[in-house]
C-alpha cells in the first residue's frame, strides 16, 4: 500500500469520526534524536557588512571596492544586484553608478547601521546556535545534502513589490535582515505592502522558521497546476510545518505556523467544528483557485463564508498540518524521506 493511499485512509477516518478530533504530537523518541554528535559547522557571512563598508568618496575607489565585494561573494553580490535590488546587469556601469548612489545615500546608511546596531554580536551568537541545531537535524535526516551557505542581506523596503525576506540562490541562503528589526521599528509604520499582522512577525524569532520554509519549499518545490486540490494544498502546507516539527523540536508551535497564542488556541479548540465546516461544505476536493485561496492566504483572520471572524488564517494549512501529524504517528515505519517524496 502506497503512503498516499494509507494518508487517504487515514483521512476518511478523520473525516468521519463523530467525536471531536485532537492530535497529539508525533513520538519525541522518534523525532528528537541526539543529534550532538553530527559534525556541523555553521558560519553566518554579514554581506552588508562588506558593501555598506565599501569607499564611496570616488567611483576609483569604489570599482575597486566593490570588485572585491564581488570576489568574495560573487552568488549573493549576482542574487542582490540583479535580484533584490533589481538595479540591472552586475557588470554594466549604470548599475555600478545606480549602486554607487545607493550606498552613499544617508538613507541606506542609516538603515544600515539601525541592523549593526540590533544584530549585534549577542544576537548573531543565538542565531548561528538556532541554525546549528537546525541543521545537525537536517544532516541526521539528510546526510548526503550539503548545507547552504548563510548570507545576510540589508535590502531596503520596496513600496511597489513584495521581496522575500528570506530566499535560495545557487547555494546560498539569504536573510534579509532589516525584515527582522521588531514589530515597532520606525520604517515599517506606513509601509504600504505590509499590514499590522504581517509586521508583527518581522522580529529575530521569525528568521529560523522562515528560513526552514524557504529549505523545504526549495527542496520540495509545489508543482502548482489547475487541478490541484484544497486536499493537496493543505497537505503539501502540513509537510511544510511537519518539516519544521522535526528539525527544530524544541520551536514553539506560534512560531511554525505564525499564530498567536490566541488564534492556536482557538484552532485546537475548534478542530472539530473545523473538519466539520469543510467537509459539510464539500471543500476538500475542490480545485476552485478563489476558494482554495480563502483558506491558504495569509490575513488577519479566515475570510470565507460560515467562518467565525475570530478564526485565524490559513485554516487549510492548519488541517494539513494535523493530517500529516496523525498520519506520521501512525505509520512508524515511513521516514520523512518517503513522506516528503509522495
Amino acid at each position: 500500500m502506497t503512503i498516499l493511499m494509507k494518508l487517504f485512509k487515514t483521512i476518511l477516518f478523520l473525516l468521519f469520526a463523530s467525536s471531536v478530533i485532537f492530535f497529539t504530537a508525533c513520538s519525541s523518541n522518534r523525532w528528537n534524536p541526539d543529534v550532538s554528535k553530527i559534525p556541523v559547522t555553521v558560519t553566518i557571512d554579514r554581506f552588508e557588512q562588506a558593501l555598506f563598508t565599501v569607499d564611496t568618496t570616488s567611483m576609483q575607489n569604489f570599482e575597486r571596492d566593490i570588485k572585491r565585494v564581488e570576489n568574495q561573494y560573487p552568488a549573493a553580490y549576482e542574487a542582490y544586484v540583479e535580484h533584490l535590488l533589481a538595479v540591472g546587469p552586475k557588470d554594466s556601469f549604470p548599475t555600478l553608478y545606480k549602486l554607487h548612489k545607493l550606498i552613499s545615500d544617508g538613507y541606506w546608511q542609516g538603515l544600515y547601521r539601525d541592523v549593526e546596531t540590533k544584530y549585534n554580536t549577542k544576537l548573531m551568537d543565538s542565531l548561528r546556535v538556532q541554525f546549528d541545531n537546525a541543521f545537525r537535524h537536517y544532516k541526521y535526516y539528510y546526510p548526503k545534502d550539503t548545507l547552504p551557505r548563510i548570507i545576510t542581506f540589508v535590502k531596503g523596503f520596496n513600496p511597489y513589490q513584495v521581496v522575500p525576506a528570506v530566499f535560495t540562490y545557487e547555494n546560498i541562503l539569504g536573510i534579509s535582515l532589516d525584515n527582522f528589526m521588531g514589530a515597532d521599528y520606525k520604517y515599517y509604520e506606513g509601509w504600504p505592502l505590509y499590514s499590522d499582522y504581517q509586521i508583527r512577525r518581522f522580529t529575530p524569532e521569525y528568521i529560523l522558521p522562515n528560513s526552514l520554509k524557504t529549505i523545504y519549499s526549495d527542496k520540495y518545490p509545489n508543482p502548482g497546476n489547475d487541478n490541484q486540490t484544497l486536499l493537496y494544498n493543505a497537505v503539501y502546507l502540513g509537510k511544510a510545518l511537519f518539516f519544521l516539527d522535526v528539525m527544530t523540536p524544541d520551536m514553539p508551535d506560534t512560531l511554525k505556523i505564525e499564530y498567536t497564542g490566541k488564534q492556536l488556541q482557538w484552532a485546537k479548540e475548534n478542530e472539530g467544528q473545523i473538519w466539520q465546516h469543510f467537509t459539510e461544505s464539500k471543500l476538500l476536493y475542490s480545485t476552485d483557485e478563489k476558494q482554495t485561496a480563502r483558506y491558504t492566504t495569509d490575513a488577519p483572520f479566515t475570510n470565507a463564508e460560515g467562518v467565525p471572524q475570530e478564526a485565524p488564517p490559513r485554516l487549510a494549512e492548519y488541517l494539513g498540518w494535523q493530517i500529516v501529524k496523525s498520519y506520521m504517528k501512525n505509520n512508524e515505519q515511513v521516514s520523512l524521506s518517503q513522506l516528503m517524496a509522495e
